[in-house]
């Protein structure tokens, strides 16, 4: 096992950061997880982030923290997320 991010001190994704899933997109590699800020103890600011990884091989190359996925107009308490397409949509 190793270590391919970690979050940046007293940022919102600090705490609690499980349930990654990696998905290789349009030719990139992707990691969805959830995660809090540190001030919000367990679970309660739990929000979904996305990492990206440009190369070939997930395991090698750097992963980019992209942000987190989120609606401009509603905050949304978020957990254990995934990907899917349909009817050439992705959700």
């Amino acid at each position: 096992m190793f270590r391919v991010w970690g979050p940046q001190p007293n940022s919102d994704n600090t705490n609690n950061v499980w349930a990654p899933e990696l998905h290789f997109l349009d030719g990139k590699w992707y990691i969805y997880y959830t995660a809090g800020p540190a001030n919000q103890g367990c679970c309660g600011g739990q929000r979904s982030w996305v990492l990206e990884n440009a190369n070939a091989d997930p395991t090698t190359g750097a992963w980019t923290e992209k942000g987190r996925l989120a609606s401009p107009t509603q905050d949304f308490w978020s957990i254990d997320m995934t990907v899917f397409e349909q009817g050439g949509n992705r959700y």
